[in-house]
This record gives structure tokens, C-alpha cells and sequence, in this order.
């Protein structure tokens, strides 16, 4: 990687690169997240001014989060060789409610959009979209926005060089929702395989298509996880006029 600045990188995922857990004494430890996001993008500490936004994953982790103001989190990015006088970088913990949490990563992302991405359904017996699955969404919206806000307080001035990157399907409706806020920017979306117009159209109904359909067509550089994901996004991904 150069060594020459990076400007300001904003990152969302869910996991962050940081979790905390809680001792037998009440006092909170932090350690490295896990995963290879974590790995990769910890790299840019040092050589780009790095707001990173997560979610509180568990009850120690929404400690440290309320503990701290506007869950701005006083730990390092990097792997500990950072420069001295290199850019400052910053973690925000979004202390999301436990059961809007639930809902929106277990209920949403991972019970319904893994397996439409993976074409995993029992496409006659599921998935359900009925008034349970409702309830789930408007958690997995509340979910989006919270990340939505928190890049776009994070941005900056317009024109600032700020780029966006967002991670995985469970952050789906973040672009589009980022988007509404700051109406000039791009975000790059990355790792999912994204929708496929033929699952979709045989698993949801109308309504849900449609919904799927408009969140797919956010304006986004998408990063894909395999060759033939664009083709495929870009069939699925039509825009359309749908409720929210």
C-alpha cells in the first residue's frame, strides 16, 4: 500500500474491529475484531483519516458504546505501528436496541437475504413475508438508518475527498439511504453476491420484489465476489418505484 494519504474513508459493517467483553470484575476489555475485514481495512489506519461505524454486538460491547460519547470509542485501528502524526482514525459503536438488532441482522438479513442472495430456498414453502416478517423489516430499516446517519454525520464538507465503503447484505438499504442524505455521493458496496431478478421473482411477492429491487438500485459502485455478479446485479437491480 502507499504511503501518500488516503483522505477520509468512511466504513460500515457490522462487525467492527473491535469487540469488548466483560470480566468478573465489571470492567470492560477490548480486543481485536475478527474477521478479514477487520484484517484488510485496519491497514488504512495511519494513512487515512478513518471513520469506521459498527454495531454493538453484544452486552459488553453496548457498555462500551454508552460509555462513550456518541459511542466514538477510544481504542486504536491499526495493528499498532502506526506513525506518529499520521491521520487520526476513530471507531463509532452504534448501541442499536437488542431486539430491533434481533430482528433486522437474525429476523432480515440472515434468516431471508443470505439464502435469496445463495438461491438456498425452499422456494414453494419459503420465505414467508407476512406481518412477522414486517415487523422484521421495519427493524432492518431502523438497522440501515442508524449506520445511515452516522456516515453522514461522519462525512464531512461536501467535496472533501470522503469515500464511502459499505460491507455485506445485512447494510443492504445503507447506500440508498446514504444516498437521500448526501445526494452527491457514491458509496462502493462490497462482498454479496447481490439479487437475482429469477430467485426474487419466484420467492416474493410483488410488493417485496419491488422493495428488494429499489434498495439494489441504490447508486453504488458495487464490489462483487464473483465475475459474474455484475450482469447479474444489473438485471436485478432495475430501478423502480416502490413504498417503503
Amino acid at each position: 500500500m502507499s504511503a501518500e494519504p488516503a483522505g477520509r474513508v468512511l466504513i460500515a459493517s457490522n462487525r467492527g474491529p473491535v469487540s469488548f467483553s466483560l470480566g468478573d470484575d465489571g470492567r470492560l476489555t477490548s480486543r481485536r475484531g475478527g474477521g478479514g475485514v477487520a484484517t484488510a481495512l485496519s491497514a488504512l489506519a495511519g494513512r487515512a483519516e478513518v471513520l469506521w461505524v459498527c454495531a454493538a454486538l453484544n452486552d459488553a460491547d453496548r457498555a462500551a458504546a454508552r460509555a462513550a460519547a456518541d459511542g466514538l470509542l477510544d481504542v486504536p485501528l491499526g495493528a499498532g505501528d502506526v506513525a506518529a502524526g499520521g491521520p487520526e482514525s476513530v471507531v463509532r459503536m452504534l448501541d442499536i436496541p437488542a431486539p430491533v438488532f434481533d430482528r433486522a441482522y437474525n429476523g432480515v438479513a440472515n434468516s431471508t437475504l443470505w439464502f435469496l442472495h445463495h438461491l438456498l430456498f425452499d422456494t414453494p414453502n419459503q420465505p414467508l413475508f407476512g406481518l412477522a416478517f414486517r415487523r422484521e423489516w421495519e427493524s432492518f430499516r431502523a438497522y440501515n438508518a442508524a449506520f445511515a446517519d452516522a456516515l453522514a454525520e461522519g462525512a464531512g464538507e461536501p467535496g472533501a475527498g470522503t469515500r464511502s465503503m459499505v460491507q455485506d447484505y445485512h447494510l443492504t438499504l445503507v447506500p440508498r439511504m446514504l444516498a437521500q442524505r448526501r445526494p452527491t455521493w457514491r458509496s462502493r458496496t462490497s462482498h454479496t453476491p447481490r439479487g437475482r431478478r429469477r430467485i426474487t421473482s419466484r420467492c416474493c411477492p410483488t410488493t417485496w420484489r419491488a422493495r428488494f429491487s429499489r434498495a439494489y438500485s441504490a447508486p453504488t459502485m458495487p464490489g462483487f465476489t464473483r465475475s459474474a455478479g455484475p450482469a447479474r446485479s444489473w438485471t436485478a437491480a432495475r430501478p423502480c418505484s416502490a413504498p417503503r
